[in-house]
């Protein structure tokens, strides 16, 4: 699984780098945790659009899951991101 989860993070990367960027925290049980992080992120209009395309990018690489926690610093700059694998 972790395979499918880091194709699905470097694909986002790919398409998204300029913007925000996704990095693997871990995965344990059944939660995935990603870090998404830079300075545009704050003053995004569309945040959450991010989370849910990492999302379907885990679901195309046949990684079934949904968000399950948000959380931010301070900054807004930061913010972690828990997915529940069904």
């Amino acid at each position: 699984m972790k395979e499918q989860v880091m194709k699905a993070i470097n694909e986002f990367n790919r398409h998204k780098s300029k913007e925000v960027n996704a990095s693997l925290v871990n995965i344990k049980s059944n939660i995935i945790k990603i870090k998404f992080s830079g300075e545009l992120l704050c003053r995004s209009y569309c945040l959450n659009d991010y989370f849910e395309d990492l999302m379907h990018d885990f679901n195309d690489k046949g990684v079934k899951s949904e968000i399950n926690l948000i959380n931010t610093d301070e900054t807004c700059e930061n913010y972690l991101v828990e997915y529940e694998i069904l």
